[in-house]
């Protein structure tokens, strides 16, 4: 639905507060629309399994009734306690409404470590579903994790949101917050330190035209499938 209308640029909080905008004023009728779309150009490109990280989970009735095998990851944002406490109950409450079929399935999303508590993101490795997260995405995002400070500061503390006792100390650090056992999808991981410690049920999925479109340093993709490392493609 934001397709053509908010491009990459190197103000990343920038883009981000666009990004926001645009969802605080999408439709459920909009959106429903978009996912419609994105289900029949993912058929006529031929991909049949997908990972949807859904804002509401609202992309499950859609995709269970479709012939494409998914995992639905329903978003999880809090970073301050009160916020990531919500975000669990509602998290909750539709992990109980969402009924695995063969083809379909429920996970959460912990959004990334900027916006969501550690508490949050160690919650969702207990569902006993697939969990996804975005990580290392942004350089600023392990500036904000390791130093607390950077654009991502201000940016927290002007939409409310601000809490650094909720903070990972790094993007590694997220890595050990979900049990190595929980299959988990590691989004971007652009800035990821080149001895991270990925677990084995883990997978970093790689974003080629988002990497491309941001300017980011090279991806370490090269180096992720010489140890070994599962590695999925991520639009």
């Amino acid at each position: 639905g934001l397709r053509g209308l908010n491009p990459p640029r190197p103000d990343t909080v920038s883009w981000l507060r666009d990004v926001i905008a645009f969802r605080r004023n999408t439709t459920p009728e909009d959106l429903a629309a978009s996912v419609a779309e994105g289900i029949e150009e993912s058929l006529q490109s031929g991909t049949t399994l997908i990972g949807d990280i859904s804002g509401d989970g609202g992309s499950w009735r859609l995709l269970i009734a479709s012939p494409i095998r998914a995992v639905v990851f329903r978003e999880m944002l809090g970073l301050t306690k009160e916020r990531a406490e919500r975000s669990w109950q509602q998290a909750q409450t539709w992990l109980g409404e969402s009924t695995a079929t063969d083809r379909c399935r429920p996970g959460l999303s912990p959004h990334a470590p900027y916006s969501t508590r550690t508490s949050l993101i160690r919650a969702a490795g207990t569902a006993g579903v697939p969990v996804a997260i975005h990580l290392a995405e942004f350089s600023s995002e392990r500036e904000l994790l390791e130093e607390r400070r950077g654009p991502f500061v201000e940016f927290l503390q002007e939409l409310g949101v601000w809490d650094p006792l909720g903070l990972a100390q790094c993007p590694e650090h997220v890595l050990r917050l979900l049990a190595a056992e929980v299959p988990t999808l590691y989004v971007h991981g652009n800035y990821l330190a080149p001895t991270a410690a990925i677990p084995q049920q883990a997978t970093v999925v790689y974003c080629p035209r988002t990497h491309e479109a941001f300017g980011h340093s090279p991806h370490p993709v090269t180096d992720l499938l010489r140890r070994g490392i599962r590695v999925a493609l991520g639009t």
